[in-house]
C-alpha cells in the first residue's frame, strides 16, 4: 500500500538537504515531486525552456508517464516555497538552456539518483520509515484532498486522463471519505 509522508516529515525531508550545487538543486527538485505532484522521472526530464518563471509560476510536464500511448502534456503551478527554491537553484544553475536538473557535469539526472538520495536524506531528517520519490506524489494528492482541492483538480494536476483513476489513486491511499464517496459510483 502506497504510505504518503505527513506534511511535516516532507518538509522534513527537503530540510534535510545541505546547501550549495547539490543541495539546492536537490531542495527544488523534491519540492516539485512534494509541491507539484510530478513523478520522479517526469521531474527529471524538465527542460529548463519548461518553466514558466514570471507571474504565476508554472511547470510543463511535457513527458508525462504514457506519453507514447497518448498521455497529453500538462501545466502545474508552482507554490511560493517551491518558487522560493527554484529561484534558489537557478541562481547556481543559470538559464541556459539544457536541463533543469542535472549533474554538477551538466549531464542529466538518473532517475536513480532521487531514489538513493531519497534513502539517505530520510535517515539524516530522522525518519524511520521506508522513503522513496513517489511518495512525495502520494503525499501531494492526500494534502489537496485535505485542503480540500477538487478531484477534478488534483486529477489534471497528476496528469490523470481519468477521474476514476484519480478516485482509485487516493482510495490506495486509505482515505475513508474517497471510499464512501465513491463507492458504486460511476464516473
Amino acid at each position: 500500500m502506497p504510505e504518503p509522508l505527513t506534511k511535516e516529515e516532507a518538509k522534513k525531508l527537503i530540510r534535510a538537504c545541505n546547501g550549495g550545487y547539490t543541495g539546492f538543486r536537490d531542495k527544488a527538485y523534491l519540492s516539485l515531486l512534494y509541491r507539484c505532484g510530478l513523478r520522479n522521472n517526469e521531474c527529471r526530464m524538465l527542460d529548463i525552456e519548461d518553466l514558466r518563471a514570471e507571474g504565476d509560476w508554472s511547470i510543463r510536464v511535457r513527458y508525462p508517464k504514457g506519453v507514447a500511448n497518448g498521455a497529453k502534456p500538462r501545466s502545474v503551478g508552482i507554490d511560493q516555497g517551491t518558487r522560493e527554491h527554484l529561484e534558489t537553484w537557478l541562481a547556481f544553475r543559470g538559464t541556459a538552456p539544457g536541463p533543469l536538473f542535472m549533474t554538477t557535469k551538466g549531464k542529466r539526472l538518473d532517475t536513480s539518483h532521487f531514489r538513493r538520495k531519497v534513502k539517505i536524506l530520510s535517515k539524516a531528517a530522522g525518519i524511520t520509515r521506508r522513503v522513496h520519490p513517489h511518495a512525495l506524489r502520494h503525499t501531494f494528492a492526500r494534502t489537496m484532498h485535505d485542503e480540500g482541492v477538487s478531484m477534478r483538480l488534483i486529477q489534471l494536476a497528476l496528469g490523470h486522463s481519468r477521474l476514476d483513476t484519480t478516485a482509485t489513486y487516493l482510495q490506495s491511499l486509505g482515505d475513508p471519505e474517497v471510499i464512501a464517496t465513491t463507492a458504486g459510483r460511476e464516473w
